[in-house]
């Protein structure tokens, strides 16, 4: 029922230009998907950099992985200096 509201908004919004404000929930790191993060000793952890990298190209056996760079030493519990791959399940 929401998705259908949310389309009726969004079609009204388009085709008699009213304007609208999205109903959307609070931004954040929501419960339940765990939380894999970052962590430093030395101040505030940070992530400064996302970029999805695929080894192999499109084509190749091996799925893309999301590389993550800041200032942190640890990912997820696994020691990292400033630079860690997620591949979908854990650092590494």
């Amino acid at each position: 029922m929401r998705r259908m509201c949310c389309s009726a908004v969004m079609i009204a919004s388009t085709v008699w230009g009213i304007a609208v404000r999205a109903d959307c929930p609070a931004v954040g790191w929501q419960e339940g998907f765990g939380a894999p993060g970052v962590t430093s000793n030395l101040g505030p952890a940070q992530v400064n950099a996302l970029y999805v990298w695929d080894a192999d190209g499109p084509e190749g056996p091996l799925a893309p992985v999301l590389v993550v760079g800041g200032a942190f030493n640890a990912a997820g519990g696994a020691p990292a200096i400033n630079i860690t791959v997620w591949d979908g399940q854990s650092f590494r």
